[in-house]
């Protein structure tokens, strides 16, 4: 037992170095700019004003409904004819695919020892028809100066505070825990809040002693996957971050997004997750039963 608790331990640390190296991919070039944003009137076309940019705009429905669609290509598509060049909702949905898709696109070196695994493989071949027919383009990282990325870069915590300042960072973050659909900005929230002591440890872990920072930083990308999926009504078995999760990691059949996250996570770290999302759920909708 102690062995396969120790394997699950590393297997989640690499999910995590991954997640964050795909997230620094995002963001490098991202230094905040509301301002180059909002220098002159904006029209249809141009961009948000600063007030818009400071709104999570994330919290658009349609890019989730891409987590619940059986066509990923087909709902991108339909995404971007609908949106606005500088919508977030596209940075949201183009990363959820994108990050999905790519593992049974472009798989690693381990991959074809999958087929042995039968706990893995029906999910890896439910992932692969809905990625089917996306273009080598869907799987790339948006290009530094698109329209869309900038604005998404704004409503970054980090961003806002160079911008606006401390103060201003930690209202746009709990907006954005509020309100947001997107997984990413979500973590980056709940990690500044952490990082600046404005998360209410003793409202989190009621009747506990609160985990250290440490162990509450590594439980976070859990906890905003689990948020994430609760909102768009996607946690379910055929939702996008379950198909991707059991696909890595194998699942049961029928598995959905928080049974998966309690299957490879170790219990500690499953029990901080839920506690922080169920917080934050709690904030604005029903919390977690």
């Amino acid at each position: 037992m102690t062995k396969r608790v120790l394997l699950l331990s590393v297997g989640v640390l690499l999910v995590l170095s991954l997640w964050l190296r795909e997230q620094s991919q995002s963001d490098a070039p991202l230094v905040p700019l509301v301002a180059a944003a909002t220098q002159s009137t904006p029209t249809a076309n141009a961009g948000p004003d600063q007030s818009a940019l400071l709104t999570p705009s994330s919290r658009s429905p349609r890019s989730t409904e891409i987590r619940r669609a059986l066509d990923y290509r087909s709902a991108l598509q339909t995404l971007n004819a609908r949106s606005l060049d500088w919508d977030v909702a596209r940075v949201t949905a183009h990363q959820d695919v994108r990050i999905a898709c790519t593992l049974v696109h472009r798989p690693d070196r381990a991959s074809p020892r999958v087929d042995m695994d039968t706990n893995r493989q029906p999910w890896l071949d439910q992932l692969q028809r809905r990625c089917s027919g996306l273009a080598a383009a869907m799987l790339e990282p948006l290009p530094f100066d698109d329209p869309a990325l900038r604005a998404w870069s704004a409503l970054v915590p980090e961003s806002v505070a160079a911008r606006f300042g401390r103060s201003a960072a930690l209202r746009h973050s709990d907006d954005l825990l509020r309100h947001s659909v997107d997984v990413r900005l979500l973590y980056q929230a709940l990690r500044f809040r952490l990082v600046e002591g404005a998360l209410p440890l003793e409202q989190i872990f009621v009747g506990s002693q609160p985990p250290v920072s440490a162990d509450i930083e590594l439980a976070l990308v859990n906890a905003a996957d689990w948020i994430g999926c609760q909102r768009s009504d996607s946690c379910g078995s055929d939702g996008l971050w379950t198909l991707y999760t059991c696909a890595q990691f194998g699942c049961p059949a029928g598995t959905d997004l928080p049974s998966a996250l309690q299957r490879i996570s170790p219990q500690w770290q499953y029990e901080i997750s839920r506690s922080v999302a169920n917080w934050v759920l709690s904030r604005s909708e029903r919390p977690l039963q």
